[in-house]
């Protein structure tokens, strides 16, 4: 309403157009992830050029956020939408890894012999060695039918948080000497006559 001075008023109208809101969630809000390891987050929403805070530890890949952080962290991720901004939060901590132990009979053998080793340190194990051995128990003993045997075997070992972690134990095999016997023979003796 504009007052001209003469005692006459004009009245201009502005139409405001109502713009729909910024949304943006996270799915999910809070997750574990094993150390050194990462994990993905959905995005939901209609926002678009993503920025987080703090800036390292989240990558934004389309409607997929990658998690890969080296602490616990409390992430902050924002959208734009029609002008608008929308925020979300992700808590993320570390889950610790299984920390897998190898006990073994010994480390150097001859053909033939018994290879027995021990896993500890985990809820599940996986064995895996040379000429594609492979063993889902938790202690194993195979005989070492030839020196194909040697080599690394692998002992991977899942703890009760999911999180997955390796030892592994160098086995050398040595072939078995080769040996014969030679007879002389010796006249008039017996039973070599």
């Amino acid at each position: 309403v504009f007052d001209q001075g003469l005692g006459c008023r004009v009245l201009s109208l502005v139409t405001i157009a109502p713009v729909s809101a910024a949304v943006l969630s996270l799915t999910p809000n809070s997750l574990a992830v094993c150390a050194g390891s990462s994990s993905t987050v959905h995005i939901s929403g209609n926002t678009s050029t993503f920025s987080s805070a703090p800036l390292t530890g989240l990558s934004v890949s389309g409607n997929t956020v990658l998690v890969s952080p080296l602490s616990p962290q409390l992430f902050t991720l924002s959208g734009a939408f029609n002008g608008c901004v929308a925020s979300a939060t992700l808590l993320v901590t570390i889950a610790a890894l299984p920390m897998p132990t190898i006990t073994v009979n010994n480390y150097s053998f001859c053909v033939n012999s018994l290879l027995q080793m021990q896993g500890s340190g985990g809820s599940q194990y996986h064995w895996s060695g040379p000429g594609g051995f492979f063993s889902s128990l938790q202690n194993i003993s195979t005989v070492l039918s030839s020196t194909a045997a040697a080599g690394t075997y692998t002992l991977t070992v899942t703890g009760q948080n999911g999180c997955k972690n390796a030892s592994t134990a160098n086995i050398a095999i040595g072939a078995l000497p080769k040996g014969g016997l030679k007879g002389v023979r010796s006249a008039g003796c017996t039973p070599l006559c």
